[in-house]
């Protein structure tokens, strides 16, 4: 599915698709939404099926309330030009399963979690914030704050633990 609004938002009340509209559509196959400026989850999201969903977006991606793949081989991929903000928590919670983030300027999370032998990877072109704890159980985890790995610097980004975070 590709969709192309200016604003992309998945909530129970008042967005373009429900939490229970994107987790029908992940049952059978993959899903893509895109927005040529903001997608923004503002309800709860959950889906029980090997799929990913990828939510891209020219300018932000805010997940205001939580998101869960609860399934092996399932993901959650945020894609923004500039910044993907997650004030809420994401989980991937079986073996194969991601929670895969990739920023034009600073990603920003809260709690990330990836159980049972999935991975996270966090990528920002200037810094990623860690407000939570981002956590993997048997799988690997990620921070990567630059494009081009040469670290801090007005060429580099930085790596923040600004709350109580653990890795």
């Amino acid at each position: 599915w590709l969709l192309d609004p200016p604003d992309y938002i998945i909530a129970g009340a008042g967005g373009d698709e429900t939490p229970a509209q994107v987790s029908t559509s992940l049952a059978l196959s993959n899903r893509l939404i895109t927005a040529t400026n903001d997608v923004l989850v503002n309800d709860a999201l959950t889906w029980s099926t090997a799929q990913t969903l990828t939510l891209n977006a020219a300018h932000d991606v805010r997940i205001n309330a939580a998101v869960t793949a609860s399934t092996a081989g399932s993901g959650i991929v945020l894609a923004a030009g500039n910044a993907v903000s997650g004030t809420a928590a994401m989980t991937a919670s079986a073996s194969g399963a991601v929670v895969q983030m990739t920023a034009g300027r600073t990603a920003s999370v809260g709690v990330v979690t990836s159980d049972g032998g999935g991975s996270i990877d966090l990528r920002a072109a200037q810094d990623v914030v860690v407000n939570g704890a981002v956590t993997a159980d048997g799988g690997p985890v990620n921070l990567r704050a630059d494009n081009d790995g040469t670290g801090p610097g007005l060429a580099g980004g930085t790596v923040v633990f600004a709350g109580a975070g653990t890795v």
